[in-house]
């Protein structure tokens, strides 16, 4: 049986759409192969030493891996293991507080 949306497998890597609330560009994928995530992700790549600060509990970074083809992947960031200073790393997306019921936890 087919994935429902076959372009945020883990093998298809990052898809680029928008977010369904409001709109901004993100990168969706399916990150890990037996207890996977659905990952949105800004799509605004920057260095892991300007992303750290934004990183949270509930807000994650993922390490971005570019494609020979063109595109890209997102990957689990292992900071317990060394990472070097040049990767490229994107945030959980967060729709502006403009955007969100006052009652969401996101």
């Amino acid at each position: 049986m087919a994935p429902r949306n076959a372009a945020v497998t883990a093998a298809a890597g990052a898809a680029r759409s928008g977010c369904p609330r409001c709109g901004a560009p993100i990168w969706r994928q399916l990150v890990g192969r037996r207890a996977a995530l659905m990952v949105s992700a800004d799509d605004d790549p920057m260095p892991l030493a300007d992303a750290l600060p934004h990183t949270g509990p509930n807000r994650l970074a993922w390490r971005v891996r570019r494609l020979h083809g063109g595109g890209c992947e997102l990957h689990w960031l292992h900071l317990n293991s060394p990472v070097p200073a040049a990767v490229e790393v994107v945030l959980d997306h967060q729709c502006p507080p403009e955007d969100r019921p006052p009652e969401a936890l996101w």
